[in-house]
């Protein structure tokens, strides 16, 4: 673990501080590397336990992230795999699926493992299918679904039965909401009543790539000409795409952040459209790269009380403030390594976010819901690229050296 050389506030400074660049209102505070190349994540309470899982091309970490500034690993499973962005982890934490995908060359398997005791978890049976990505499709995890289609009963930990039929396929992920639906890219699946059928119901939300419902738990059918304009618990929905493989400079088709407003979604009124954020290139120092390697691109993301932290390739972390009677969006805050494919964030708490990061492992990030939003990301709204003068390469150099200096 790379821990901070001193406790520093936020760096405000023209260059970067330890970890990298960052907003006034964001704090690198420490890395941990162990799980490079970091796919995915999942955070859950477990009997008071604040814990992380972590996936990545090595296999399984759990963490101990009560204390968030100083996660302890409690557990660890070998099992390479790629790419399982999902991690899809029962709700008492006591499974885990992992699963390879076929298209990568690999075998088309998915592990079930028993994470029960979170310090020795154990492969206790394989299903001879991969996929992409696996969703849990309630609490209990009584049935997966895969994007590639199919279904497993797993209710019988070490004996998965195939459900017949393809049933349970989303676009890239479906994910499930606090009233226990799961929204996948403009469809919304219920098992509820029963996980082997589900239904379906066209809802018109974009967001292929994976989608936060917040308040879902909250929310109630409008009464009969309700067209009140702002948006009531349970009707705002948070989408994204991903624009992957297509190097160079971001452009008007680069995947962002969608807000979409799907009151009466009940009734097969179909969602509307409120606001995007798209990246944008930039000069590193306002989080944003002057050219990306993989693409310029939104990918996974996490919400909490009003911001979203969403982990996005080269442009590393992005916290996005979402208005949830309007749906308006504004970023707000960044964090930006210099060499960094950021796979995804996640919420510790109202103020820890954990980037898993494909070349870095795990970033422990602070942000601060009370200070000023960063200025310089406001551009982030525009699709058109900023005209920068900054070279990549000093830029990158300039990190390098200072990040060698913090760890001498």
């Amino acid at each position: 673990m790379g821990l901070p050389s001193s406790a520093a506030g936020p760096v405000v400074g023209p260059g970067p501080g330890p970890g990298g660049f960052t907003s006034p209102n964001v704090t690198w505070v420490a890395t941990v590397p162990l799980d490079a190349p970091a796919i995915g994540g999942r955070v859950l309470t477990v009997k008071g336990q604040r814990r992380f899982y972590v996936s990545g091309t090595k296999g399984l970490s759990i963490y101990d992230v009560t204390n968030p500034a100083l996660p302890v690993i409690i557990g660890t499973l070998a099992n390479p795999h790629f790419e399982n962005e999902s991690v899809a982890v029962s709700d008492d934490g006591g499974t885990v699926i992992l699963t390879s995908d076929p298209g990568f060359g690999q075998p088309p398997v998915t592990y079930v493992v028993d994470t029960s005791l979170a310090t020795v978890p154990r492969v206790v049976s394989v299903i001879p299918r991969g996929s992409h990505t696996i969703t849990c499709a309630n609490a209990q995890c009584s049935h997966i679904y895969a994007n590639d289609g199919w279904v497993y009963d797993i209710r019988e930990r070490a004996s998965p039965k195939l459900v017949p039929g393809e049933v349970g396929g989303s676009r890239h992920y479906a994910t499930r909401d606090a009233a226990g639906l799961l929204w996948d890219d403009g469809t919304v699946i219920d098992p509820r009543r029963d996980p082997a059928k589900p239904t379906r119901r066209r809802v018109g939300t974009g967001g292929w790539h994976n989608n936060f419902r917040p308040n879902a738990d909250k929310w109630r059918p409008r009464a009969s000409g309700d067209n009140t304009p702002l948006l009531k618990p349970g009707e705002l929905v948070l989408g994204n795409g991903e624009t992957w493989l297509a190097p160079g400079t971001c452009n008007a088709k680069s995947a962002g952040l969608v807000s979409y407003g799907v009151a009466n979604f009940d009734n097969g009124v179909q969602a509307r459209t409120i606001d995007t954020i798209l990246p944008v290139n930039g000069d590193y120092q306002n989080g944003n790269p002057t050219v990306d390697a993989v693409g310029c691109s939104a990918h996974w993301f996490d919400y909490r009380n009003g911001v979203v932290a969403a982990g996005w390739y080269d442009h590393g972390v992005r916290f996005i403030k979402v208005n949830e009677q309007t749906g308006a969006l504004a970023e707000v805050g960044f964090y930006q390594a210099g060499v960094t494919e950021a796979w995804g964030a996640y919420w510790i708490d109202d103020e820890y976010v954990y980037s898993v990061d494909a070349v870095r492992g795990i970033d422990i990030l602070r942000f601060d819901r009370k200070a000023p939003a960063a200025r310089d990301v406001a551009r982030s709204r525009s699709s058109n690229p900023t005209r920068v003068s900054f070279s990549p390469v000093t830029l990158r150099e300039q990190y390098l050296c200072a990040a060698v200096a913090d760890r001498a």
